[in-house]
């Protein structure tokens, strides 16, 4: 979810049926004027879809004010609260997050420029509203480089906290470019904290989101002495959730490998890691990975129960090479990793692969700054691995291929780093996965497109299901004339398709089974 528009957005939503299997329901708003699909939010228990919220234009107030609402309506898309605000026609809806208590969203008043975070309960009444006047400098930083307007976006620093809140990271100026983290209670009570970078320090540092329960914040945090160099060093760093006090901040090592941290989960009191292992020395930014890494860390900061998988081991599945190569379909970037019955696990990947940038080489032929290669987003892969994490099996599901550009010299950066660029700047086709609470299934949702030779391109959602072990595959045609289309979770084995067509004013819902 993510989010802005200069004029403002609706930010409407999805419909959820009630029963147990129903044929497909639609809803439809008219009159709608204005409307950023990347807005809407879902209200979620568990791994339920409870509700939504929707924030949007109501009218012009005067010549500097709009009107606005926001509503949270149940999962039949009746309304429970409406909230009407009077606020800066300037105003912006950056991103939201919801933690199961509260939902907080975060505006950007770029006249005044001004941070606002208001937080609300379920009934959609006002918990606290903090606002933050930020310079021009910070401004510049923050939002210089991103036009509002975009319906993609290149926000996702809110997260939720466990049941305590959310934590805010934001990108600072120092003496170099720093981070800070700043967490918003949603109980009374609580008190909210910042922390980030020391202001004196001589390194670039970066953070991004891991995971977070009621106990602790783990962090990725990257370190670099200069924007031009491609050293750099990853931390692992673990908050307080209560008070933000520093718990540990560490690279984590092996005797034998340098490891790098790219994806988390929580695991009972535990979070377990996931990354890839590299030789002794090697420099992660640069070096190829020589396979996979698990290993569980508590809330001090302590590891434990490591295990690697070595690409080659994979090769009884996959035509891969030692640094994880795949023919035809380069490396893979592991976007989630599900529990499945009996405990094995199921981690999902895409692929992705360096390819020539026609675009770049013309541009940079006739002198002009650019990339002259780009990102192909490739396949899906869902790898299988038992209890103790030893690799099983490899399932593989074409898909249609999409480009994904880089910034001039990006090319240069290993395989693995850009697989994180492309995940921070939402270039991969992966949407999102819907899971059991007890593990029966899994649906993997993604956006396939399918060239077709004299035709426009089509466009689908493209849902794998795993039920008992059982793979299946279905598609929904994303096709309406006109519409700007997003796809949503909604209730088990279900996706909520939303269409806006803008010459006819219109917002049209409808919810869809997913056969398997």
């Amino acid at each position: 979810m993510k989010f802005f528009s200069k004029t403002l957005l609706l930010s409407v939503l999805m419909f959820l049926c009630s029963g147990a299997f129903i044929h497909a329901q639609k809803k439809s708003f008219d009159g709608v004027k204005h409307i950023q699909l990347k807005n809407m939010g879902a209200i979620t228990k568990g791994n339920d879809v409870t509700g939504y919220y929707m924030f949007y234009k109501l009218d012009k107030v005067d010549r500097k004010n709009n009107s606005y609402a926001l509503d949270i309506l149940d999962q039949n898309l009746e309304v429970v609260k409406s909230t009407k605000i009077v606020d800066s026609k300037y105003l912006a809806l950056l991103e939201g997050a919801y933690n199961g208590d509260a939902i907080i969203l975060k505006f950007y008043e770029s006249k005044e420029k001004l941070l606002q975070h208001r937080m609300y309960g379920n009934d959609g009444t006002l918990i606290r509203k903090k606002e933050m006047e930020l310079t021009n400098k910070e401004a510049q930083l923050l939002f210089g480089s991103v036009d509002l307007n975009e319906e993609a976006s290149k926000f996702a620093d809110l997260h939720a906290v466990g049941s305590r809140g959310f934590v805010d990271y934001k990108k600072v100026k120092n003496k170099k470019f720093g981070y800070q983290m700043k967490f918003y209670p949603d109980t009374k009570g609580e008190r909210s904290w910042t922390k980030g970078s020391s202001t004196e320090s001589k390194e670039l540092e970066f953070a991004n989101f891991l995971a977070a329960n009621d106990e602790i914040v783990l962090s990725n945090v990257v370190k670099k002495k200069s924007l031009m160099t491609r050293d750099m060093d990853f931390y692992l760093l673990g908050n307080d959730a209560a008070t933000g006090k520093k718990l540990f901040e560490k690279q984590v090592s092996d005797s034998k490998y340098e490891v790098s941290v790219i994806n988390a989960y929580l695991e009972g009191e535990n979070i377990r890691l996931i990354g890839l292992y590299y030789e002794k020395g090697a420099k992660e930014a640069k070096a190829p990975s020589l396979g996979i890494i698990t290993m569980a860390m508590d809330k001090k900061g302590e590891i434990s129960d490591k295990r690697t998988i070595a690409w080659t081991k994979a090769q009884k599945f996959l035509d891969i090479n030692k640094s994880g190569k795949i023919k035809d379909m380069g490396h893979v970037y592991f976007h989630r990793f599900v529990k499945g019955e009996g405990g094995k696990i199921y981690g999902i990947a895409e692929s992705y692969k360096k390819a020539a940038s026609g675009a770049g080489i013309a541009i940079a032929a006739l002198g002009g700054k650019a990339s002259l290669v780009k990102m192909v987003v490739k396949d899906m892969l869902v790898f299988e691995f038992s209890p103790e994490f030893d690799l099983t099996n490899i399932e593989v599901f074409k898909k249609g291929k999409s480009d994904f550009g880089l910034p001039p010299g990006a090319g240069l950066a290993s395989s693995q780093l850009l697989g994180l660029y492309i995940k921070a700047l939402g270039g991969f086709d992966y949407q999102f996965t819907q899971e059991a609470e007890d593990g029966s299934y899994f649906i993997i949702g993604y956006t396939d497109y399918l060239r077709v030779k004299g035709e426009k391109n089509k466009t689908y959602f493209g849902a794998i299901s795993n039920a008992d072990g059982e793979y299946s595959k279905d598609e929904i045609d994303l096709k309406t004339k006109g519409a700007r289309t997003r796809v949503f979770k909604a209730k088990d084995g279900h996706v909520l398709i939303v269409d806006y067509i803008k010459k006819e004013k219109r917002l049209d819902m409808r919810i869809e089974k997913i056969n398997f």
